[in-house]
């Protein structure tokens, strides 16, 4: 390489990849239609990504993503209160869940076990294996709170 091709190059500039926090928000906006609701409460740390809204029944329903190195896993819960996701009891099955609050995690839901699905490896497949997680939280959350019958007044 001589001295004018050299000169010709252009400096390469970082780019600032989103957080997972922030791909988990794109991907919970787009899929799960109490995401978008005006008062629906957002939070995000390192390696998680969720979101509580009120439901009908005076409940709130929570979303939410997890990363474990090159692993993800979807949530879903509900609870009575306004608490942290990781406050509520995670349970193994439906049927141990209490009316105060509880999370499962979406391979229980899907499978009947504990599941963690692999990132894919680039920006772009985590991308699209989260807005997959998303939809089927979307789908699952009729039949969860269908299964929880809120607590009594």
């Amino acid at each position: 390489m001589d001295f004018a091709e050299k000169e010709r190059r252009k400096p390469t500039v970082p780019v600032e990849r989103p957080t997972f926090g922030v791909l988990a928000r794109v991907a919970l906006m787009r899929r799960v239609a109490g995401a978008r609701l005006h008062d629906a409460h957002w939070c995000s740390r390192p390696n998680l990504g969720w979101v509580r809204w009120p439901h009908e029944d005076g409940r709130l329903v929570f979303c939410g993503m997890r990363r474990r190195m090159d692993w993800i896993t979807g949530e879903i819960g509900v609870s009575a209160t306004e608490v942290e996701l990781d406050e509520l009891t995670l349970v193994q099955s439906l049927a141990a869940a209490s009316g105060e609050g509880f999370r499962i995690q979406l391979g229980l839901l899907l499978h009947g076990q504990d599941k963690w699905w692999s990132s894919g490896g680039s920006e772009k497949s985590l991308g699209e294996r989260l807005d997959w997680l998303a939809q089927q939280m979307q789908l699952r959350l009729f039949s969860l709170l269908s299964a929880s019958p809120p607590p009594p007044p």
